[in-house]
């Protein structure tokens, strides 16, 4: 909760203790293109004209339905072992809308895999994947704003059961009045310890979208 996400790696290392067969994290992570001429923009430190080309590579045949060239140089693309000690035991992980990027990533495979129970709120991350990766802050040249332009798009290996546009949805929602939020109450926490002591450890069966 509250985690704007950071690297993506760790969210695929994390995942790869809770599971017992190997998995994928993303389907694809694609560029539109190999170049970018906005890029003279972005400064020399690093220098992202120079070292894209080192990221950048022909997109696959299953992935140039998204993009024409292709993220490399990443250790968790493709197909990820899982690692040891293994878990074994109950998952539950809390979301809410402060829940971006690498988090919100993580919170996608557990629901995918029926790994843990999600508990919260949807997080403002899509179930699908996002935007980010090498991201260069462009400086316009003539207003001086700066702007974060996102070059990768990442496209989770996740089932398509859930409505395009949508985050990571819980399989219990949790809501608060301004009383309780006022009180500093952790409903979500009351809930998974709840759960632990009782032992759950499936998600219910979800309806079809």
């Amino acid at each position: 909760r509250g985690n704007g996400g950071g690297d993506e790696v760790l969210a695929t290392e994390l995942f790869s203790y809770l599971v017992s067969e190997p998995f994928k994290h993303y389907e694809c992570a694609v560029f539109k293109s190999d170049r970018f001429s906005f890029l003279k923009y972005a400064g020399e430190d690093p220098p992202y004209a120079t070292i894209l080309k080192n990221y950048v590579k022909p997109a696959s045949p299953q992935c140039r339905k998204y993009g024409p060239f292709e993220l490399t140089n990443r250790p968790n693309l493709g197909v990820q072992q899982p690692r040891r000690p293994h878990y074994r035991g109950p998952v539950y992980v809390l979301t809410d809308g402060g829940s971006f990027s690498t988090s919100a990533e993580f919170a996608a495979l557990v629901r995918a895999h029926r790994r843990g129970l999600i508990i919260g709120q949807e997080t403002s991350g899509s179930y699908y994947g996002g935007n980010s990766g090498i991201m260069p802050t462009i400086t316009l040249p003539e207003s001086k704003l700066s702007l974060t332009v996102p070059l990768i798009g990442y496209y989770l290996n996740v089932p398509h059961d859930q409505p395009r546009g949508a985050g990571v949805r819980p399989d219990i929602a949790v809501s608060y009045s301004q009383e309780e939020m006022m009180a500093g109450l952790d409903k979500e926490m009351g809930i998974a310890r709840r759960l632990a002591r009782s032992g759950l450890t499936v998600p219910p069966a979800r309806p079809s979208p």
